[in-house]
C-alpha cells in the first residue's frame, strides 16, 4: 500500500471509532408522566422522554415499550423518532387502554391497595457504525389518579341527575 491509502484508511478507522463513540454516549435523561384521563371508555396516559445525543450524526431511534398495570401487559408501543445531532430530544409519547381491558382489571382496580402502572422498553439508536439500546423504566402508582377521576365522573352524573329535577 501507498502511503496516501494508508492514511487515507487510519483516517476512516479513526472517524468511525469517533462517531463510534459519541453513538455510544446516548441517553435517556428523563422519563415523565404528563397526564392521566379517565371516563367509561379508556384510560389515556401520556408522558415523554428525553433524550441526549451528543454524536456529531442525526441519528434514527426506535422506541418500544410496553405498558403494565400490576404486572399484566395492556398495551404496546413502536414508534421511530430522529435524533437530531448534538442536541436534546423531546419524545411524547401516549397509550390508550381500552374498556375491554378496564373491565378485565377492575376488580384489582378497585380492591388493591395499590394499582401500580409500569412502563418497560427501550430506545434503540440504529446506524451503520453501531446500534445502542436504552433502556426505559418508569413506574408509578395510579391509585390516587383513578380514584381522584372516578369521584370526578360520579360528581359530574349526580350534578346532572339533580339539574333534571330542578
Amino acid at each position: 500500500m501507498n502511503k496516501p491509502s494508508i492514511f487515507f484508511l487510519l483516517f476512516l478507522i479513526l472517524g468511525f471509532a469517533y462517531l463510534s463513540y459519541g453513538v455510544s454516549q446516548i441517553k435517556v435523561h428523563d422519563y415523565e408522566f404528563t397526564n392521566f384521563t379517565y371516563n367509561d371508555q379508556t384510560i389515556n396516559l401520556n408522558g415523554r422522554v428525553v433524550v441526549e445525543n451528543p454524536s456529531w450524526l442525526g441519528i434514527p431511534v426506535n422506541v418500544e415499550y410496553k405498558t403494565l398495570i400490576n404486572d399484566q401487559v395492556v398495551d404496546t408501543f413502536n414508534k421511530s423518532y430522529h435524533l437530531d445531532r448534538q442536541a436534546t430530544t423531546t419524545i411524547d409519547l401516549s397509550n390508550s387502554i381500552d374498556r375491554n381491558t378496564l373491565s378485565t382489571l377492575a376488580k384489582q382496580l378497585i380492591t388493591e391497595e395499590k394499582v401500580i402502572l409500569k412502563i418497560e422498553g427501550t430506545a434503540t439508536a440504529i446506524t451503520l457504525i453501531a446500534n445502542k439500546r436504552i433502556p426505559i423504566y418508569y413506574e408509578i402508582d395510579i391509585k390516587e389518579y383513578l380514584v381522584g377521576e372516578v369521584k370526578n365522573t360520579i360528581s359530574e352524573k349526580l350534578g346532572d341527575l339533580i339539574n333534571l329535577f330542578n
